[in-house]
């Protein structure tokens, strides 16, 4: 009997140390990052540093890109002078807008520490335009 006690209290103890955790809601977090306006083949860009504090995690829910000229018109996607842009997190990109508007499928989680956001975008045009990009999360508390 009291190996049996033994037992059950090493498997116990060693998933308690093993275990990850659990997640409890926070905030919603939301990122907009805006490129200053530029021409031609300026190929505008800006950078966002986002720090996830120790003990969080943030779920990125989503994320878009918009192109934007002086007159505030949105251009459209797939005509032939179609601007280009894309959204980078740590070196991967997330989102584009070209010819055929793609983003990351499925949630990206990022863990405690510092991330960068990177927007460039492209458009052959003499008009100014910039680009916009919009990223919504979710902050979780790391519950043991």
């Amino acid at each position: 009997m009291r190996a049996i006690f033994i037992v059950i209290s090493f498997i116990m103890v060693t998933g308690v140390m093993f275990a990850q955790g659990n997640l409890q809601f926070n905030q919603v977090v939301n990122y907009t990052i805006n490129t200053p306006f530029g021409s031609g083949l300026s190929r505008p860009n800006e950078t966002l540093v986002v720090t996830v504090p120790a003990g969080k995690v943030v779920k990125i829910e989503s994320a878009h890109l918009s192109c934007q000229s002086n007159s505030s018109i949105y251009y459209i996607i797939g005509n032939s002078s179609s601007p280009t842009g894309h959204l980078v997190l740590n070196g991967a990109i997330i989102a584009c807008f070209d010819n055929a508007a793609r983003v990351h499928e499925g949630p990206i989680w990022l863990t405690a520490g510092t991330h960068t956001f990177f927007l460039q975008g492209f458009f052959n045009s003499s008009s100014q335009y910039r680009w916009n990009a919009f990223v919504s999360g979710i902050e979780f508390d790391v519950v043991p």
